[in-house]
């Protein structure tokens, strides 16, 4: 910012653009208007800077909700302008209707005055960053995004549904509500029960269960459109396709008895959402199709569920006629995350600060991510690359126009204690392992001081295993681990792709190709 500054200086000198905010912003013929001599508690006299309307709107008497935009150190209201309306945010909103408002701090060009000292007086600059109200550089770029997020979500700009996806490409859609778990909780679950444009009921169909991972919910599975995500794809091979949402989902966020904010709604385990969530979902599906087995497509955590659930009860075997297994977490042992460990250590904070959900505010973080992804500005396109590359990993096939709607809703909220199941499995040497609750709280629970392990070789399902050279959350290390256990591996295949991330599976363009016609083919032969 300091050498940005140092730049447009000299330009400025030279004429090369305008010298001043209201120049720069009447020769892209936007209106201005200057507010001067606002007086702030303390004498300082500040000015303010308005683009009241977008240079295209025709009507001009139906003006939106006002945005403010405040500058950093070093800057002022230029900061915003500057660049012209492909780049610079002020220009972008203005064109949305919004009514742009651009701040000018105390010591800025623009507001050098004073009710009593002089500008060349030591008593005009005695002032510190606290003066500045709600000016801190650090914080402005995310103040600024929660502020335009939060009107344009207002408005509906943002934020679309798995139903609102699934209909917009002709396919049937059902979706099941408050289906109570054992401890009280209540599921939501989708449905695409045929292939697009049927009207008539269909016949019965082979089921087919798509559970989502961490982070996510159901509208992973279809997000990217038929070309490229498998839910579309199973229906139009004649399958019965069901999403799960488990607890804590923006579809499954209510209790019988407990509140969504306080503790006890967010007092699960991973044990939980499979021994509750996992077996209450397979049960409803089973009993709603009246189908004797399903298929069961996991992905990340969906996997490490169905794991837990099939070593706790592996009577559920008879219930799965072949298990599809994307991106496995079956072992948490070696991984390579840059960060996901030394977040979770800050969980105490949190817990400090009443936030038992992570993400918190977790509709405006989207809404943010969103507003870069969604951009055609390429200074925001090139933020959403390193959002997504230092969350995911490398990235190089994501389809970004099939992504949209995905980057409206890319986190879900899950419970602290899950984050810190993952961390105890991991410590623990990577096997899964039910919740340590410490010692005297794990003899009263399991009858020993230390929690029992999983033993994933119950998995007695024929299973296919999906994964990636470039997964930062599932290493070819933690996959041959599990390899070893499994009694009955029918398909094992690595993604032949030197670059291919955990979220790939989701939205790489060339999925179909890569993997999913694979996929289909095999469901194919265990269903037809």
């Amino acid at each position: 910012m300091f050498l940005s500054t140092i730049i447009l200086s000299l330009i400025g000198a030279n004429r090369i653009v305008a010298d001043t905010t209201k120049e720069i912003v009447e020769k892209y013929g936007y209106p201005f208007e200057e507010y001067k001599d606002i007086q702030s508690p303390d004498g300082y006299l500040l000015t303010l800077h308005r683009i009241l309307y977008g240079r295209t709107m025709l009507d001009k008497t139906n003006i939106s909700k006002p945005v403010f935009l405040l500058h950093g150190i070093f800057s002022s209201s230029v900061s915003f302008v500057f660049a012209g309306p492909n780049i610079s945010i002020a220009y972008q909103l203005a064109d949305r209707g919004y009514d742009v408002w651009l701040g000018n701090c105390r010591g800025t060009s623009y507001s050098t005055k004073h009710s009593i000292h002089s500008i060349h007086s030591s008593a005009f600059w005695n002032f510190t960053i606290r003066n500045f109200t709600y000016s801190d550089v650090f914080f402005v770029p995310m103040f600024l995004s929660i502020v335009v997020l939060s009107l344009l979500a207002a408005h509906g700009i943002l934020a679309v549904t798995t139903k609102d996806i699934v209909e917009s490409y002709g396919y049937p859609f059902e979706e099941y509500r408050d289906i109570q778990t054992p401890d009280g909780y209540f599921l939501t679950l989708h449905r695409i029960p045929s292939e697009r444009n049927i009207l008539e009921n269909v016949d019965t169909r082979e089921a087919v269960l798509l559970m989502h991972g961490l982070f996510c919910s159901s509208i992973n599975f279809v997000f990217a459109g038929p070309n490229i995500s498998l839910a579309y794809q199973l229906a139009d091979q004649g399958y019965d396709v069901w999403l799960g949402n488990s607890r804590s989902t923006s579809y499954s966020k209510k209790h019988a008895s407990h509140d969504i904010d306080s503790l006890a709604f967010w007092n699960f385990t991973i044990d939980d959402l499979a021994m509750n969530d996992l077996r209450t979902t397979i049960d409803f599906v089973l009993d709603q199709t009246k189908n004797k087995q399903i298929t069961y497509v996991g992905y990340s955590q969906g996997n490490t569920i169905l794991a837990m659930l099939l070593s706790d009860l592996p009577e559920y075997n008879a219930k799965i006629k072949l298990y599809i297994a994307l991106a496995p977490i079956l072992s948490f042992y070696t991984f390579y995350h840059p960060w996901i460990l030394p977040f979770i250590n800050f969980i105490p904070i949190f817990n400090e600060f009443g936030m038992y959900e992570i993400p918190p505010m977790v509709k405006t973080i989207n809404d943010v991510i969103s507003f870069f992804c969604n951009s055609n500005c390429y200074i925001m396109e090139t933020l959403c690359i390193f959002l997504i590359e230092s969350t995911f990993g490398s990235e190089k096939y994501i389809n970004k126009t099939a992504a949209e709607p995905l980057l409206e809703n890319i986190l879900e909220g899950i419970g602290l204690k899950i984050l810190v199941h993952l961390k105890q499995i991991h410590y623990s040497g990577g096997k899964l392992r039910k919740f340590d609750y410490g010692i005297n709280e794990n003899i009263r629970i399991y009858g020993k001081a230390l929690p029992p392990d999983y033993e994933i070789n119950q998995i007695l399902v024929p299973t296919a295993m999906y994964y990636a050279n470039c997964d930062w959350l599932v290493s070819r290390e933690d996959v041959a681990i599990a390899k070893k256990q499994l009694p009955n591996i029918i398909d094992d295949y690595l993604i032949p792709m030197e670059i291919f991330n955990h979220f790939d599976f989701l939205w790489a363009g060339n999925i179909k190709e890569v993997l999913l016609n694979r996929i289909l083919k095999l469901i194919d032969s265990y269903n037809k």
